[in-house]
């Protein structure tokens, strides 16, 4: 459609722009949440439709209609009057408009200015597109999404540019209600940042370490009813990934790294971590330094227990993990010893024996998993190795501990701590950090609300990391119940559909016109995300692509890459 279709009646610099349009047979058309242009007198306008609404236009022209329908008029003769009716400006469509940016001679720039009365509008042509938020390249600059245009049955799929570089170079949210395409879309991205450092220069690499709750980064991805859609970034880049999984069975079935923790790495920190999911009490986790200096010395002073197992500081954490069950030599004193460590535990105050009792009880719960076993190597430690040094981002893909919080909490707790303690430990030496990495973090209020937020690992790699290339991708239905400096800090956003306003308000802070975005965001369609930040020019709605589609499309350009670049072992 080259000719207009509707034409400015109201502007405001602060409420947005009011259109109408010009045939009312496109009621039913138009479409919300998609772009349009407007020609001014001297610039032209790129818009997002954000509200469609009906005006009668005088009390006579609602009356009449009314009766029409009252009196069973026929169909030709109540359009026909509706139409002399919208000819003369009463029956009408109009449609709110969220000015996004203007032109400038021949440049783009930020709004600050508005068309004049009636000026015309137009479904925006690819040029136009190319004007405003730029080409991509397949090097920094890729398209994840295509454009969504106001008439429906004309829509033309454009894609729009997203700079990949810049999403590497801050930390960035991706959010929106389960089911709506938050973990294809991380799939993408995550792709596109391999891609990125395969095929184009950069002071330094980006490396990914994923939390991948549901075992679509590691392996495939999901369609909305669970059945396997496509290979997850993993399989797709075999050679670039290293996938972990605390799943014993998953990992024999898809020749996965096993993934285990040596509990004597434990510490007071990681155990108060687990607090809630464990439903420790205060009184506990406040007596736990004493519990910890009481049963270290019951075991070294025993004589018959004084040998290198018994002796060493990480004693107190096995034994409240119940590791020693089952030891002969252990249980041949056990009553003995937990009569002692209770006699120096009642000296402590009262209620500390019985909060001994019931918090050792609920830490046993631990040693039921299969991945925590004082035989086993310490994954935590080769993992942070491989971020630091190797070659290859690492994927933790949970398999059927991906529901249980627990296991999520405590690996992702343990692998940020080390992070944090090695990138501090480096810079503290002078060392540069030889890569950037990227964390990708579901279910992110877990660690960063307000309530956490200055107490786990995650808070300290937000605050104070970010300038030394470590940041986070923060993935979550309930953005309003992360700590709002955290979202402060995201560079970018990509907004999937989300219904309550404080999630709203909580992710568009940023935005110019935040208010008319409300009823934009919450009309996405599934797959629709509202994207905006520093890798984009201006905000856009996508439709997101197609996840095998895209994947079609990333193979077939990473093969040919390869073969032109005559990689070894490609």
């Amino acid at each position: 459609m080259d000719k207009e279709f509707a034409y400015i009646v109201d502007a405001s610099s602060t409420r947005g722009l009011t259109a109408q349009l010009k045939d009312y047979n496109l009621t039913e058309d138009i479409a919300t949440n998609s772009l349009i242009v407007v020609e001014g007198a001297k610039r032209k306008y790129l818009g997002l439709v954000a509200e469609i609404f009906h005006s009668s236009g005088s009390d006579k022209a609602s009356e009449l209609a009314k009766q029409l329908a009252k009196e069973g008029e026929s169909k030709k003769i109540a359009e026909t009057t509706i139409k002399t009716y919208s000819n003369l400006g009463k029956f009408s469509t109009s449609f709110l408009i969220i000015p996004l940016a203007q032109t400038n001679q021949s440049s783009v720039e930020e709004v600050d200015t508005i068309p004049v009365h009636e000026s015309r509008i137009y479904l925006p042509k690819e040029e136009d597109i190319e004007n405003f938020y730029g080409k991509m390249d397949n090097k920094t600059s890729w398209g994840i999404g295509y454009t969504k245009h106001a008439i429906k049955e004309l829509d033309l799929k454009v894609k729009i540019p997203i700079n990949v570089e810049l999403i590497t170079r801050g930390s960035f949210g991706i959010f929106g209600k389960s089911g709506t395409g938050k973990t294809h879309l991380g799939n993408i991205l995550a792709s596109l940042i391999i891609l990125t450092n395969r095929f184009h220069d950069q002071d330094k690499k980006t490396k990914l370490l994923i939390f991948d709750m549901h075992s679509e980064y590691g392996l495939k991805v999901k369609d909305m009813h669970g059945n396997d859609y496509a290979d997850g970034v993993g399989l797709l880049f075999k050679n670039d990934f290293k996938v972990y999984t605390p799943d014993s069975i998953l990992a024999r079935e898809f020749g996965l790294e096993e993934f285990t923790i040596d509990p004597k790495e434990l510490t007071m920190e990681d155990i108060e971590i687990l607090k809630e999911n464990l439903n420790l009490s205060d009184a506990f986790i406040d007596y736990l330094g004493s519990y910890r200096r009481i049963i270290n010395q019951i075991f070294e002073k025993d004589s018959v227990l004084r040998d290198e197992i018994y002796k060493k500081d990480h004693t107190w954490i096995l034994y409240l993990l119940g590791f020693f069950e089952n030891r002969e030599d252990f249980e041949k004193r056990k009553a003995y010893l937990e009569g002692k460590i209770e006699e120096e535990i009642q000296k402590l105050g009262a209620g500390a024996v019985q909060s001994f009792r019931s918090g050792k009880v609920r830490l046993n719960q631990l040693r039921r998993y299969e991945f925590l076993n004082p035989n086993k190597k310490d994954c935590v430690k080769e993992i942070v190795e491989e971020l630091f040094k190797g070659e290859r981002s690492i994927i933790i893909s949970f398999g059927r501990y991906g529901d249980d919080a627990r296991v999520y909490t405590l690996i992702a707790h343990l692998l940020s701590k080390k992070i944090w303690q090695r990138a501090i430990s480096d810079i503290m030496e002078g060392k540069q950090l030889k890569y950037k990495l990227i964390i990708f973090l579901e279910e992110a209020h877990k660690f960063l609300s307000g309530e956490l937020y200055y107490k786990t690992a995650f808070g300290n790699i937000a605050r104070e990391l970010r300038k030394r290339g470590i940041v986070l991708c923060i993935i979550d239905q309930r953005p309003s119940q992360i700590h709002e400096d955290v979202l402060a800090m995201l560079w970018n956003y990509f907004i999937f559909t989300l219904t309550s306003e404080k999630d709203i308000e909580a992710c568009t802070r940023g935005l110019k016109f935040q208010n008319l975005f409300i009823p934009v965001i919450s009309n996405l369609k599934r797959k629709e995300a509202l994207v905006y930040g520093e890798a984009i020019r201006l905000p856009a709605i996508l439709n997101i692509i197609d996840y095998k589609e895209f994947t079609k499309e990333i193979k077939d350009y990473y093969e040919k890459s390869l073969l032109k670049l005559d990689i070894p072992g490609y």
